[in-house]
């Protein structure tokens, strides 16, 4: 029997940080944070680049307001076994 999981969600099943804009009260404790540009505020918006080797537990620690968040659902390896286990 077949298991239907498009391969496309599969790929997007990936770590995301994000910040919760509407709690989020541009303190800057995030971008003061950031040592290798990985959060910047441009037009007093902030952005997150994610490919930036910061220390993401200690920026997310920092917030005052919890704003900054990590969206991990399905680990890479458990990413794999499903992809296996769907092309059988």
């Amino acid at each position: 029997m077949w298991k239907i999981f498009p391969y496309a969600i599969i790929q997007n099943m990936v770590t995301r940080i994000f910040i919760d804009e509407r709690i989020c009260v541009r303190c800057g404790a995030c971008v003061s944070e950031s040592e290798f540009g990985g959060i910047i505020v441009k037009d007093g918006k902030i952005f997150i680049d994610e490919s930036k080797p910061e220390s993401w537990e200690e920026i997310f620690s920092i917030c005052p307001t919890g704003a900054i968040n990590i969206f991990k659902p399905v680990a890479y390896n458990e990413q794999k076994k499903i992809l296996r286990s769907c092309q059988k």
